[in-house]
């Protein structure tokens, strides 16, 4: 005997055959829910609770040892230096480490087979710190290049804990989305019957980022003086998408 299928497909032919019709069932098609989209924004200004800044020495040696031993010693006056100002030693780390040579520079009328020369030795060595001692910014940054320290940069404020401001920032967003959606739904005669879909936007913390430039003592600061530094706001944002069914509305 032939499966269901099979007959049904020769019966059709049969009465194509004869000049008839053949409609087969065709599975119904969901209804499509009518839906609402709405999108919310929130974007909160938090105060800052801890700072990141790199203080380094750059040292210059004829022979890569003596560059070394410079930067060593000084790299460890320095650090001296941040344990005075208040720091403890969980408080920073060794950030970058690097020997590089100095090369001579080719002569503008060099032979064709002129080759460069080593003139000496560059040696960078940073400390990474990351503290909640904001306060003590300005004192770091003195104390640090009374010490030695010529290389002080990448200042920034931010969130030590993020993830509590971040939820704030969310709960705010899904509401004006939320908002939206009724006032949307009301001026359109259509009633919210429930939420289908949630998106969540990925919008992380924007650390307050300080622009460090090189500044000798007598332009601007005194020696002595820690320089005035005051932390700002972090921007913490998020954004959500929300999607309802809607219906016929009572009016």
């Amino acid at each position: 005997m032939l499966p269901g299928n099979i007959r049904l497909v020769l019966v059709c032919l049969m009465v194509l055959a004869s000049g008839g019709l053949c409609n087969a069932a065709a599975p119904a098609q969901p209804e499509r829910v009518p839906e609402l989209t709405v999108h919310g924004e929130a974007s909160l200004q938090v105060p800052a609770d801890q700072m990141r800044i790199t203080v380094g020495v750059v040292t210059h040696g004829v022979t890569a040892e003596a560059a070394l031993e410079d930067n060593t010693d000084k790299m460890g006056e320095v650090e001296k230096a941040l344990q005075r100002a208040g720091l403890g030693k969980e408080e920073y780390r060794t950030g970058f480490f690097q020997i590089e040579p100095k090369w001579e520079i080719r002569p503008r009328q060099a032979a064709w087979d002129w080759k460069p020369g080593i003139t000496g030795y560059i040696v960078r060595n940073s400390f990474k710190v990351v503290s909640r001692q904001i306060k003590l910014t300005g004192k770091i940054i003195e104390a640090a290049t009374s010490a030695g320290a010529n290389d002080i940069q990448a200042l920034t404020f931010d969130l030590a804990d993020p993830r509590h401001s971040r939820a704030a920032a969310i709960e705010q967003a899904t509401s004006n989305a939320r908002a939206d959606a009724v006032t949307l739904a009301a001026a359109a005669g259509v009633e919210l019957i429930r939420v289908l879909s949630l998106q969540l936007d990925g919008s992380p913390a924007a650390p307050m980022r300080v622009e460090m430039r090189p500044m000798a003592f007598d332009e601007g600061m005194a020696a002595g003086a820690s320089p005035p530094i005051t932390a700002g706001d972090v921007t913490v944002g998020a954004g959500v998408h929300l999607v309802y069914e809607i219906g016929r509305g009572t009016q």
